[in-house]
């Protein structure tokens, strides 16, 4: 299913989640997070201080257990730096090119398995993406 970069930007969670991108949210067994979801602490930290994510927030990132996330660091830090838009555009096209937020069978994506922040950034923003392209001895061999 293809997505627009406004549709993602609209389901990008307060805490950096992205609930259009989420098997979870496709398969019904999350109901959203902005409109739907009841006791979420970021949430309510959120409209507490009347912005639209953490990435609006000067105290990000703080100690909710939702930045212990390497993905979602990145995710909000990249938001905080370049925008939201910049974001969902990354989150775009990498889809398109088939970056998989979350495997179909639910085992952790393609962000979630690299070992640091800045391979996840470079990910995002396609900067050596082991995804792009094959190695040339392979397509030699071909």
């Amino acid at each position: 299913m293809a997505y627009s970069v406004e549709e993602i930007k609209e389901s990008i969670a307060y805490c950096g989640l992205v609930c259009k991108l989420c098997n979870a949210g496709k398969s019904g067994e999350c109901k959203g997070c902005k409109e739907k979801c009841d006791g979420c602490s970021i949430k309510e930290c959120a409209k507490t201080r009347g912005i639209n994510g953490c990435w609006e927030c000067r105290s990000f990132p703080c100690e909710e257990k939702a930045f212990k996330n390497k993905r979602n660091r990145v995710f909000i830090q990249c938001a905080k730096d370049e925008g939201l838009h910049s974001l969902a555009t990354y989150l775009k096209k990498n889809y398109e090119d088939g970056v998989q937020y979350h495997k179909i069978d639910g085992s952790p994506g393609d962000y979630d398995v690299l070992d640091s922040e800045s391979e996840i950034l470079k990910l995002l923003k396609k900067r050596n993406n082991p995804f792009e392209k094959c190695p040339v001895y392979e397509t030699d061999n071909l």
